[in-house]
Parts: structure tokens; C-alpha cells; sequence
């Protein structure tokens, strides 16, 4: 990936920094954006190398289409699209109205938006690769999850739909599914009441994932769950929700 061009939403922190990373390692010149200009210049000090930083809200398509705008200034291309922006928050469905459209903003509507502002620049580069990041409960959702796995499946549907659209021009859409994360944006939820963890699924790194997102690019994966181990029992779960119920039955004893 010597000198492509890549841009990692969400890349201040978390999933979204360890891609960078992944991507910098191997020779990529990466652009990084977030909301937080501080957040993200933290970031660069602390990668190094050819990092790029933009402010961009996914969900303000004006500023996304400026920061398209200097990544062509700067390149005339873009090869690779990594989406990474999201957000998390779990409650009870009584109290996730406005939750939910938050979350469907940031998570989906914030893809469609990159995506929308990206396209023209992504049809310049070489790889024409576009990654979408889910969730396990992208598949099935456990209690109090309601919002968020929403906006998840969301992006799934929306992946899948954009690959069929993009194949005749030789682009990539790949989708990652990712289980349970320490990261900044589980910290307070995870194994707690609202977060379980069953048995026998681990915690990942943000490192497990960015180098999951790097191996659904080089190979041009369809679909790449970490672990991949539960890719046969995600696929279970989408056919027969009752399983999903009694996986987190046992966790939330």
C-alpha cells in the first residue's frame, strides 16, 4: 500500500487510531478525522509518520465535502475509504427516542454522508476500497441495545446494497463485524448489566480490529467478523433470533 491515500473517520481515538496505525505501517499516507481538532492533533503526535488531520462532522455533509476537497487538493485521489465514526449509548427502550435518532445520525446517516462526499475521489484512486465497520449486534441484539444495534444493522444493510451498486466499476465494499471492544467508547458500559459479556467471547484490542480492517482491504473480503470463530454462529443468529436470545440469557443470570 506504498503511498495510497486512506481516510479513517472516527480516527481520533479508539478503533479508528489503531487503524491508522495498521494502514501507516504499511506505507499508506493516512488522513485522520474526527470532530475534535485537539483529539486529533494528539493523534498525529503521537502516530507520526504520513498522517494527515481534517475536522469533519459526518454528519454535516458541507464539512465533509471540504475535507474531500483538500485530500484532492493535496492528491487528486482517494484509494481508500475506512468508516469509522460512531457512537455508543445503551438505555432502555423507554428512554432511547431521542438515543435512537442520535445514533442513527452518527452511525448510519454519518456513513451514508462520507460515503456520498467521497465517491467522486474514490473513483480516481486505484484500490477503490470502502469499509464499513458493525457490530456483532449488527446480527442480534441483546436487551437494552435497541439503538444501537439499529443503526448497525443499518450500516450492514447499507453495505451490502452499495456493493451491488459499485461492482460493475471495480470497486470493494467490505464489512466488519467486530464483537465486544475495550476502547473509549465501551468504557462505563462494558460487563455491565446493559453490556455482557457471555461466555467464551473475548475482549478485543482496537489493534485486533485495525488489522482485521487491513486484512478486509488487502484481501478484499465481502465480510470479516472478529473473531472470526463466531462468523458461523452471526450468520445462525440472523436466521433464528430465539438463539440469540438464549446466548445472553446465560449473562444477564
Amino acid at each position: 500500500m506504498r503511498d495510497e491515500v486512506v481516510l479513517i473517520t472516527g480516527g481520533s481515538s479508539g478503533i479508528g487510531l489503531a487503524t491508522a496505525r495498521a494502514f501507516l505501517e504499511r506505507g499508506a499516507i493516512v488522513w485522520l478525522s474526527a470532530r475534535d481538532e485537539d483529539k486529533l492533533a494528539r493523534a498525529a503526535e503521537e502516530l507520526g509518520g504520513s498522517i494527515r488531520i481534517a475536522p469533519a462532522d459526518v454528519t454535516d455533509l458541507p464539512s465533509l465535502r471540504s475535507l474531500s476537497d483538500r485530500i484532492r487538493s493535496a492528491h487528486g485521489r482517494l484509494d481508500v475509504l475506512i468508516n469509522s465514526a460512531g457512537q455508543l449509548d445503551l438505555a432502555p427502550a423507554q428512554d432511547s427516542a431521542e438515543l435512537a435518532e442520535r445514533l442513527m445520525r452518527v452511525n448510519y446517516i454519518g456513513l451514508a454522508n462520507t460515503v456520498a462526499a467521497t465517491l467522486p475521489l474514490l473513483h480516481l484512486g486505484s484500490r477503490r476500497s470502502i469499509v464499513c465497520l458493525s457490530s456483532f449486534v449488527g446480527r442480534f441484539a441483546p436487551a437494552y441495545w435497541s439503538a444501537y444495534a439499529a443503526s448497525k444493522h443499518a450500516v450492514q444493510a447499507f453495505a451490502n446494497s452499495l456493493r451491488q451498486e459499485l461492482r460493475p466499476e471495480g470497486f470493494h465494499v467490505g464489512l466488519v463485524l467486530p464483537g465486544p471492544v475495550a476502547s473509549p467508547m465501551t468504557s462505563g458500559y462494558l460487563r455491565t448489566p446493559m453490556y455482557p459479556v457471555p461466555f467464551g467471547v473475548p475482549i478485543l484490542q482496537p489493534d485486533d480490529v485495525a488489522n482485521a480492517i487491513a486484512r478486509c482491504v488487502l484481501r478484499r473480503k465481502r465480510e470479516v467478523t472478529v473473531p472470526g470463530r463466531f462468523g458461523p454462529l452471526l450468520r445462525i443468529a440472523s436466521a433464528l433470533p430465539r438463539l440469540s436470545e438464549l446466548f445472553f440469557r446465560p449473562a444477564r443470570s
